[in-house]
């Protein structure tokens, strides 16, 4: 069975030979020629495991009984996660997200509903962007409860730039990311942020959703996944509203407190 030592292998082997190799017994003693090629991706997974372990990132794989349950029923779920912080809580949360640019209304809310599932017991999942998610995120370490930021980059990356924000989550709870430590802010790895967040809890709530944000693959995301999905009821005073009224018609369900 696949460990994260041969998951490292694979992935510095060429895909020439990747490609030749049955993963579930990862017998390559049957491939000719190879020796060369093994014993150099071995010194990469020397170095590999030397940065993650100077910079304190853990490792999760889906062989391990920490892996986060509900991402077991992704269809491309992660076989690693990389994280600081603690997994402890991560199977008992409610996803929280909303736009980069909130209007003062979805602001309120993200103070309000964070700290209203935070009372319930309820960890809080969020994107770690600027924005609603940075909201969630402060107010649940304000209050000292575990909440989970994930990235759309590696963790030796400065996103948010210059924000301890990262160090006060992970006290309570943990900066999670499937990227290798050193994978820049790219566009193309937002949608697959987005899939964990929705994938990571049975609910989603969402503070509001301009048509062309991020918050819409999150959406995405969670009605192929069956999430229940909840949608801020002052979202409808905002500029949006016309969006947040077809959301509700599609299944969503509005949220008021």
């Amino acid at each position: 069975m696949l460990s994260f030592y041969d998951y490292l292998i694979l992935s510095h082997l060429p895909l020439s030979i990747q490609w030749q190799i049955d993963r579930s017994t990862l017998n390559f003693n049957k491939l000719n020629n190879i020796t060369n090629e093994l014993k150099i991706a071995e010194k990469k997974v020397e170095k590999d495991i030397y940065l993650l372990a100077k910079n304190k990132i853990k490792v999760v794989t889906y062989l391990d009984d920490l892996y986060p349950n509900k991402l077991r029923n992704l269809d491309d779920a992660p076989f690693a996660l990389f994280y600081k912080g603690s997994l402890e809580y991560i199977n008992n949360s409610i996803s929280i997200i909303g736009p980069r640019k909130p209007t003062i209304y979805a602001k309120n809310d993200a103070r309000s509903i964070t700290y209203y599932f935070i009372n319930e017991g309820y960890s809080v999942v969020s994107g770690l962007a600027i924005g609603c998610d940075s909201i969630v995120h402060n107010i649940c370490t304000k209050y000292n409860k575990p909440t989970y930021g994930i990235l759309s980059c590696g963790h030796l990356i400065n996103y948010p730039k210059n924000s301890n924000l990262k160090d006060q989550i992970i006290t309570n709870g943990a900066i999670i990311s499937e990227l290798w430590p050193n994978n820049k802010v790219v566009a193309k790895y937002i949608p697959y942020r987005n899939r964990l967040i929705a994938g990571l809890s049975n609910t989603l709530v969402i503070l509001d959703c301009p048509r062309y944000s991020g918050t819409r693959t999150t959406l995405s995301h969670a009605l192929n996944l069956n999430r229940e999905i909840y949608i801020s009821s002052n979202a409808l005073l905002g500029r949006n509203y016309k969006d947040i009224l077809g959301l509700v018609e599609d299944g969503a369900k509005l949220l008021e407190l």
